[in-house]
């Protein structure tokens, strides 16, 4: 267990599985393919391109450490586990696209049972469970003014095959959030082995 105090008495948290360099840079280079497409996106910086188990937007310093105990009852019991990175799709659909993303392929079922632990946990410390059903994703960009729905049904096409180096979830990650100008910067406050029991 790591645990990095913050001096601020609110912060920005989400809980996230960190992805490999290799995976990272990886995604750069689809990032780079996306460019000739030339529709307005702001991209995800490689760096920032994690997995999101849970976003808990602002949250009082007081409430990390029940957060943090609820990570290490999840993760004490769930087993790693090997994913990667799979083809291309966009949040809400093709029409008026917001979000660009690449799916999660692998040992899924794991994924999803590691977030209902979190999720259901959190519960119990009275933030909200999830609406919709979980579905692991990796955000490369978020879309500025919309598109041409033909042209955004061709990405999907051509890098429908595309897929990274599989790689192991071997931990859980609670974040901090810092958002400035030239983008947010994200620091771990918080890192939980799978299977620590």
């Amino acid at each position: 267990m790591k645990l990095n105090p913050t001096e601020d008495h609110n912060l920005r948290a989400f809980i996230a599985v960190e992805l490999p360099e290799n995976v990272r840079s990886a995604l750069r280079l689809v990032q780079e393919k996306l460019n000739s497409y030339q529709f307005k996106i702001t991209w995800t910086k490689p760096e920032n391109i994690h997995l999101t188990m849970k976003f808990l937007g602002d949250i009082k310093q007081e409430r990390v450490a029940p957060i943090v105990s609820v990570l290490e009852s999840a993760a004490r019991d769930c087993r790693p586990m090997t994913l990667c990175s799979q083809a291309i799709g966009f949040f809400p659909g093709v029409r008026q696209p917001r979000v660009l993303w690449t799916g999660i392929s692998g040992q899924t079922e794991a994924l999803a049972e590691l977030q209902g632990k979190i999720d259901r946990g959190l519960a119990s410390l009275n933030i909200p469970r999830e609406k919709k059903p979980f579905t692991g994703h990796l955000t490369l960009g978020r879309i500025k003014g919309g598109g041409n729905p033909g042209m955004f049904v061709d990405i999907m096409k051509t890098f429908q095959n595309m897929k990274t180096d599989p790689f192991m979830v071997d931990s859980v990650n609670l974040y901090q959030s810092n958002l400035m100008p030239s983008g947010p910067i994200y620091s771990k406050l918080f890192t939980m082995k799978l299977g620590s029991a």
